[in-house]
């Protein structure tokens, strides 16, 4: 088992790194508009793998977990609810939490991208619960209760922290792409040591691979820069501080390094995403942290 785990990483891990002769490009616009919201219903597979690996490169933690989200049409024009189950065929939630147990009610745009959480307040609420307690515990004080419900009554901004991964595969429906044309792009990212924000700049493209006719591939890459780094290998040496008790000597870093990957296969005839693979891994010197979201699509109901 431990040895097919490894493997799935390694096979989710070169859908970027296939050679460009593999592909030939087109110079016609590509609006990738989904089908998807005109259906009555659909579901993804969801595919997540996470490694820790160290500096000779052996594996030292390795888990998978397979899951299906499951989109039901509700009243409303192109609203759909979204579970999460281990069933491809039932609507059997997760209930690991009180977050997990909402459903996400979502608006999608006419062209397939994400318009809105509908029901945000929800999740809202529950943060602020939770915040409300720790007040009471002494944990926050009044004012950072103050200025985090003030930060959360943002339906953006909420959807963000639920739901960011389902953001961003529907994120590309909507605009229009040249084939021979490598687009620079700014991603937000979130540092793992601090939780702070950085905008890291990459790039976008899409390519056609060769003898097909419909299949597009788009491919992303954001990673930190020279500006970046600096900011991170405090965040990490003060992160690191605090996990070691006091008047232990704290492992010296010399590198750090953070980067965001997206690989999304595109149907033009069928109008919808077949795959969407987001990867995102954070390095410490030679070791690295390594978090794959593989995303099939799965079943349709027209």
């Amino acid at each position: 088992m431990a040895t097919f785990k490894i493997l799935s990483i390694a096979t989710a891990l070169c859908l970027f790194g296939n050679a460009q002769a593999q592909f030939e490009t087109d110079t016609a616009d590509l609006l990738p508009v989904s089908s998807l919201p005109n259906t009555q219903s659909f579901v993804y597979r969801l595919i997540t793998q996470e490694y820790l690996n160290n500096e000779n490169g052996y594996f030292l933690d390795v888990s998978v977990d397979t899951q299906y989200l499951h989109f039901k049409r509700m009243e409303g024009e192109r609203s759909f609810s979204m579970q999460r189950s281990k069933s491809d065929k039932r609507f059997v939630s997760l209930r690991r939490d009180t977050l997990m147990a909402i459903p996400l009610q979502l608006k999608f745009t006419q062209t397939g991208e994400v318009q809105e959480l509908l029901n945000w307040k929800s999740f809202r609420d529950v943060f602020m619960a939770n915040y409300s307690i720790q007040v009471r515990l002494g944990q926050k004080t009044s004012e950072e209760f103050e200025e985090a419900k003030n930060t959360l009554n943002n339906e953006g901004y909420v959807r963000r922290l639920v739901m960011e991964d389902i953001n961003y595969l529907f994120s590309l429906h909507g605009d229009t792409f040249k084939a021979d044309a490598e687009y620079i792009r700014l991603k937000t990212i979130r540092s793992p040591f601090s939780g702070n924000d950085y905008y890291f700049q990459g790039y976008l493209k899409f390519e056609k691979p060769l003898g097909t006719k419909n299949t597009v591939i788009f491919r992303a890459k954001n990673a930190a820069g020279e500006k970046e780094k600096p900011l991170l290998m405090e965040e990490a040496k003060a992160y690191l501080r605090k996990t070691v008790p006091a008047g232990e000597p704290v492992s010296e870093i010399h590198s750090v390094g953070l980067n965001s990957e997206q690989y999304y296969q595109y149907n033009a005839a069928q109008k919808r995403m077949i795959q969407v693979t987001l990867s995102d891994v954070v390095a410490l010197d030679m070791s690295s942290r390594g978090n794959i979201r593989t995303f099939d699509l799965w079943d349709i109901t027209e």
